[in-house]
């Protein structure tokens, strides 16, 4: 059973778990991995560990089933203040945003620089305009339908930009062919 996104009360832990305890609210991440592998032992992240997959989706027990299994470690603590639904979001979406937006440092995203986010209106474009506005950068969103402008914009876009309206995506022209080029370029 696949899914990815996931909050939760605790039902039950194996022996030697102290993490959680049953009757805790609890907000799962996704990422999985062997507890025993050396790289990690040794203070990789795991993320660059040949063990690491990610929970329902590279494993079972995904968060589609009404009751699901991951490792004590995906567990943390349900912030009060958010829904369930708004819990299980912020975990996968927005640790991956954060990730990808904040988690290079030869490529960390600064105040004032700016960035496009395709998918401004989806779950992970969504937060990747909020890190992005949080931060003092200048989000744009690429959307695909006029009626979700005002969505991104209420998040922090300062822009928006609606794939539809061009018709240059896809594959580049070679480099070498001129014509083709041009033609890409009106």
């Amino acid at each position: 059973i696949g899914g990815s996104d996931a909050s939760g009360i605790v039902y039950a832990v194996g022996d030697n778990v102290t993490r959680v305890k049953v009757g805790d609210e609890v907000v799962m991440h996704c990422g999985m991995w062997n507890a025993d592998c050396p790289f990690v032992k040794g203070g990789g992240d795991p993320m660059y560990s040949p063990s690491f997959r990610i929970w329902g989706y590279e494993s079972n027990y995904g968060s589609f089933a009404q009751f699901t299994r991951v490792q004590a470690h995906q567990c943390v603590p349900k912030p009060k203040h958010l829904t369930w639904e708004q819990a299980a979001a912020y975990m996968l979406v927005g640790a991956t945003a954060y990730r990808m937006l904040m988690g290079w440092p030869q490529h960390k995203l600064e105040p004032g620089d700016p960035v496009l986010v395709w998918g401004g209106a989806g779950g992970l474009g969504s937060m990747a305009i909020q890190i992005a506005d949080s931060i003092g950068a200048v989000p744009v969103a690429v959307i695909s339908d006029n009626d979700k402008v005002e969505y991104c914009k209420s998040l922090g876009a300062r822009g928006c930009m609606n794939r539809k309206d061009y018709d240059h995506w896809g594959m580049l022209p070679h480099w070498k062919d001129a014509a083709g080029y041009a033609k890409w370029l009106k």
